[in-house]
């Protein structure tokens, strides 16, 4: 589901999910209310909190 939501948010120029749980790999720790802001293919920053859209141009996807 993701992969098509970010293959059809061409035109967008970020994409904000918001997530109500993601676990940090290094540690094994489950962080809470966090948005990831992926641009293209990669991930370009993980925030505290649900943050809104930047643009308009912007994409939102809501996981929480």
């Amino acid at each position: 589901m993701l992969r098509n939501f970010l293959s059809g948010a061409v035109q967008a120029q970020d994409i904000y999910i918001r997530a109500g749980k993601i676990i940090e790999t290094k540690n094994g720790k489950v962080l809470t209310d966090k948005t990831i802001i992926v641009s293209g293919e990669k991930i370009k920053s993980i925030r505290n909190g649900f943050v809104s859209r930047e643009n308009e141009t912007d994409s939102l996807l809501d996981m929480k």
